[in-house]
């Protein structure tokens, strides 16, 4: 063959390549290696052909041939790279990749096929469970490519899932400037303002998701949580019914979908709903051995009923107990220490602590699906359970408290929830339903009252160094058994949403509640009182943070009832 001739034949062959006609340039390109196999080029281009026509690993043979032939060639290298990424050969890619970035780094070609290995690699870190290798795999795409949303998008989840707003917020606007139709990017959009409070932003960015992808469950649960903290709860089912339609299967969306029910006061669905939440967390309670008590009756059976939640949802949804006495159980709560002493002074009832070795029984339940078993509506909300102190120590602690004085108004005051710093979400809504206590000050200027510290935990500590006249007696309570006569001593509770307001709300005391902006299910939306504690008054932010509007208020209702007559 002569060279005239071979030239024509790779221009042809080239033509075809082209043209998409791998098969046949793949032909040719046999024909003018048969004469000079150690022709680079022509084993490069045969090796690509081969790729597109799905004989890979015979194109691989050829790539690498080339590149033994020509080894300062970047192109070669990029091509063998190239062709082993995309069968997931990913440490040869990643070494012929660099080669031919060493060699020709300012080629954006090179750029962009090791930023798609690097997220390969990002996402294979993420699925084994190493955010900090994902994080730098998705760090280094982006490097080496500006232009990858994909890494962008992907480096935003884990910077929500570390609980980095603001750098995930970043990232996402990053990633939808590059690619406006990136639906997993306006989603993290939408999560990073969320986190943040920005709930109408948030509200927007799921939309746009939603709008490019009518099925992104993701995005329309997102948006549920948003409308639903912006108090448009009848909007936020529909979203989370969507969310639900879309992705059947996701306990997440469920439990969205009951806490948007439950707000709105559709407690029907929304504890058939609520069913899914054991499923919805990463470390779901372990069920307990034994038949489950499915609401029939107990005919002298004995059941435990399984301890759900914090302390707050203990004391809430103990007023089930003597229901389920009423049906002819005998019953057994398990609970947390601190609630020990004070629930086992509720009659005909057996505690058993967390932890602790558990007493027989036949039967058992979950503490948080009674209210489903018992057909629980607004109109048919049990009264809480009825708590008994020593009434001689609360007498004592009213001594103390007021002193000589031969009156006042004796107010308890809880300003900070417990951080539980270990679990991110619950980490980030004490800090939304947690002020510090010199935000209270306007409430130690009101004439007439006493102000008490029911501060649990280190929060407590803010009592000294304000300098605020409050008295503090909390180093003195072992459990709260000790803290229930101190809270029946004062006149009202006013409290951030933390177990104390359940806690007074059982004991019959008034308690007004400083309400985040995002409130709790629990506490409705758009009402001041609550089915829940008939002395319950909520006193709500206007604005997510806006924690002075709340104060104001209850400063000025505290000041005017205490001067009407």
């Amino acid at each position: 063959m002569s060279d005239d001739l071979a030239t024509l034949d790779l221009d042809a062959a080239v033509a075809l390549h082209r043209a998409g006609a791998f098969a046949n340039a793949v032909e040719l390109y046999d024909d003018i290696l048969a004469l000079a196999p150690d022709t680079a080029p022509v084993q490069h281009l045969s090796g690509l052909a081969l790729a597109q026509i799905g004989r890979a690993k015979e194109g691989l043979i050829r790539l690498r041939r080339a590149c033994a032939l020509a080894p300062d060639d970047p192109v070669l290298h990029l091509g063998l790279g190239e062709v082993a990424l995309a069968t997931g050969a990913n440490l040869e890619a990643e070494t012929h990749l660099l080669a031919a970035y060493a060699r020709s780094p300012a080629d954006p070609r090179i750029g962009a096929a090791l930023a798609r290995l690097r997220l390969a690699q990002g996402i294979a870190a993420n699925l084994r469970g190493d955010p900090m290798s994902a994080a730098q795999a998705y760090g280094d795409a982006m490097r080496f490519d500006p232009y990858q949303a994909d890494a962008a998008s992907n480096l935003a989840a884990l910077c929500n899932g570390e609980g980095h707003w603001h750098e995930a917020e970043a990232l996402s606007r990053a990633a939808v400037s590059i690619a406006p139709g990136h639906v997993a990017a306006w989603t993290n959009l939408g999560n990073s303002l969320h986190r943040q409070s920005r709930h109408e932003e948030a509200a927007e960015a799921f939309s746009r998701a939603l709008a490019r992808d009518g099925d992104a469950a993701d995005a329309a649960t997102g948006l549920g949580l948003s409308l639903l903290a912006m108090g448009r709860v009848n909007d936020a089912v529909i979203a989370q019914r969507a969310a639900v339609a879309t992705n059947p299967a996701c306990p997440v969306a469920h439990l969205n979908l009951a806490y948007c029910l439950l707000t709105a006061g559709q407690f029907a669905e929304g504890w058939t709903e609520f069913e899914w939440r054991g499923l919805a967390t990463a470390t779901p309670a372990p069920p307990v051995a034994g038949p489950v008590w499915r609401g029939e009756p107990l005919y002298g059976r004995r059941i435990l009923v399984q301890a759900e939640g914090g302390l707050g949802d203990i004391l809430q949804f103990a007023r089930y107990l003597p229901q389920l006495l009423q049906r002819g159980g005998q019953v057994i709560v398990q609970t947390h220490k601190p609630l020990t002493r004070l629930l086992a002074g509720l009659p005909c009832i057996e505690v058993a602590e967390i932890g602790a070795r558990m007493p027989h029984f036949d039967l058992s339940v979950k503490l948080l699906s009674l209210p489903r078993l018992f057909a629980t509506t607004l109109a048919t909300i049990p009264p809480p359970v009825p708590l008994r102190v020593d009434l001689s120590r609360v007498a004592a602690w009213r001594r103390r408290i007021l002193g000589n004085a031969s009156g006042g108004f004796v107010v308890g005051l809880v300003w900070a929830g417990a951080p539980r710093g270990d679990v991110l979400s619950q980490a980030e809504m004490d800090r939304r339903r947690s002020m510090k206590l010199e935000c209270l000050a306007p409430v130690s200027r009101i004439a007439g009252t006493r102000l008490v510290s029911l501060q649990q935990g280190a929060a407590g500590a803010q009592v000294a160094a304000t300098g605020l006249p409050i008295f503090d007696a909390m180093s003195d309570m072992a459990d709260f058994a000790d803290t229930a006569a101190l809270t029946a001593a004062c006149d009202l509770v006013i409290s951030v949403d933390t177990a104390m307001v359940h806690l007074a709300g059982s004991l019959d005391v008034p308690v007004w509640l400083m309400d985040r902006f995002d409130g709790c299910w629990r506490w409705g939306k758009g009402v001041e009182k609550s089915p829940w504690y008939p002395k319950l008054r909520l006193f709500r932010q206007d604005t997510p943070g806006g924690w002075d509007g709340v104060v104001r208020r209850v400063a000025a209702t505290l000041d005017a009832a205490l001067q009407s007559p």
